[in-house]
């Protein structure tokens, strides 16, 4: 990078920001979430991540904060058609998940904050 600036008559400087830590799920959290979430969808409807992920989230400076548990509510729905990661332009959401969502929520307020 130096060469090509040089070569134009400017200067280079580079500075490296490392962005957003990890998220860690605090163990009992995590627990929990998947208790709830078991009795909201059953057993059957929930899945834990073979493998870290390796993306990034700005959930993780929470998770510095407070114990915390990140999850994911599936919203995908294969008859659709195509299925598109979330923030791909032609993702479309079934909006029949959302209850899901909204009663995972109501249980772990319920639970946390009684």
């Amino acid at each position: 990078m130096q060469s090509i600036a040089t070569m134009h008559g400017a200067r280079a400087e580079i500075s490296w920001e490392l962005g957003c830590p990890s998220v860690t799920n605090d163990k009992q959290l995590t627990a929990l979430s998947k208790q709830i979430a078991s009795e909201v969808v059953g057993k059957e409807g929930v899945q834990e991540l073979p493998a870290p992920m390796f993306g990034t989230e700005d959930f993780a400076d929470f998770s510095e904060a407070v114990p915390s548990s990140m999850q994911f509510i599936g919203v995908h729905n294969p008859s659709f058609g195509e299925v598109f990661p979330l923030h791909h332009p032609r993702f479309k959401l079934d909006e029949d998940a959302l209850i899901y969502g909204v009663r995972y929520f109501e249980n772990i307020a319920r639970t946390l904050c009684p």
